[in-house]
């Protein structure tokens, strides 16, 4: 086992516990023949290991256990006190009926309520009055182009793009289709343009 010097210093309190395995303890005592100044460490570690196995650590005062036992004592007061509110509870035969009778009541508002989704996407509008036109862009618009193209005649995204790239827009102003029909033709930006019947 091949270790640096940082990791050798490292296990010399271990190697003075005799609790290394043998390859560690090897290669402590290998790098003890190769690093003199590993030796004088140990030396350290060592009569460091004999004071304080010589002079036993100070026992705390009396107070101290005094205040863990009662602050143990308050805590399991608490949570002893809890679990037993919590299994009367449980054991209750009017906490089990109550518990059913909730359960029977969603049931039954759920079976007669269904609930429905309402959700509205962000292209989609309220009002269906307008005139509508079918659009298909060609492949290489960027989107910046696009708005600008909707904005220009006076239009609104109601819904697209299909799969087959199809956008549906709502014009503004209901006497302005022919005019915004050839402005997306003559873009050359849009592959399809034609007036939709909705």
């Amino acid at each position: 086992m091949t270790l640096n010097l940082d990791e050798i210093k490292k296990l010399i309190p271990f190697y003075l516990n005799k609790t290394l395995s043998e390859e560690e303890r090897e290669a402590v005592e290998e790098a003890l023949k190769k690093h003199p100044e590993i030796e004088s460490e140990i030396r350290e570690y060592s009569v460091l290991k004999e004071v304080l196995e010589s002079e036993p650590a100070p026992e705390p005062p009396g107070y101290v256990y005094d205040r863990i036992h009662k602050s143990l004592k308050k805590r399991g007061s608490f949570f002893q006190g809890l679990r037993e509110i919590i299994e009367s509870l449980y054991n209750s035969r009017t906490f089990s009926w109550g518990v059913v009778a909730v359960q029977a009541v969603l049931i039954l508002f759920l079976f007669w309520h269904p609930v429905s989704p309402t959700y509205k996407t962000l292209t989609s509008q309220t009002s269906h009055e307008g005139i509508y036109i079918n659009v298909v862009f060609k492949d290489d618009i960027r989107e910046k182009t696009m708005r600008t193209l909707i904005n220009r005649i006076g239009g609104t995204i109601v819904e697209g793009p299909s799969e087959e790239g199809l956008y549906i827009i709502r014009l503004s102003k209901s006497n302005e289709v022919e005019n915004a029909i050839e402005t997306l033709k003559n873009s050359g930006k849009v592959k399809f343009v034609a007036k939709a019947f909705r």
